[in-house]
């Protein structure tokens, strides 16, 4: 059965993200010159919609 755990705590999420191989990235065509635009994590082979960020 899959359970769920809510958080908006950064260092969990990154520590979450890095133990299955995800990386921070952000959908291609979105946001502006300010703005990062739709965040996401990108597992495996990178997605060719998504932009990988440091």
């Amino acid at each position: 059965m899959a359970t769920g755990k809510e958080t908006t705590d950064h260092n969990e999420i990154r520590r979450w993200a890095e133990e299955r191989d995800g990386h921070p990235a952000r959908v291609k065509g979105t946001g502006g010159k300010q703005e990062s635009g739709l965040l996401r994590i990108d597992f495996g082979e990178p997605e060719e919609s998504l932009e990988e960020m440091s």
